[in-house]
């Protein structure tokens, strides 16, 4: 198995116990999202790099947005 391969396969290890472990949207999840990605552009298969890293940017966004905008007092 080539070393791009190798590090696919180690990524997609990563990102599906971080799922599990983690949930979807854990920064530690996110962020081996974004690893495969980065593995996933190397190897040339660019649309489904892409789709991984605006699932990257989604979820961060909508974190992000519940983490850190007021709230409506009750």
């Amino acid at each position: 198995m080539g070393e791009l391969a190798e590090a696919r396969r180690l990524h997609d290890q990563e990102l599906e116990a971080c799922r599990r472990v983690l949930g979807e949207e854990h920064p530690s999840t996110l962020t081996a999202m974004n690893n495969l990605a980065n593995a996933l552009n190397d190897m040339g298969e660019l649309a489904e790099a892409r789709r991984l890293r605006e699932q990257v940017l989604k979820c961060a966004a909508g974190c992000w947005a519940r983490n850190t905008l007021p709230r409506s007092p009750r």
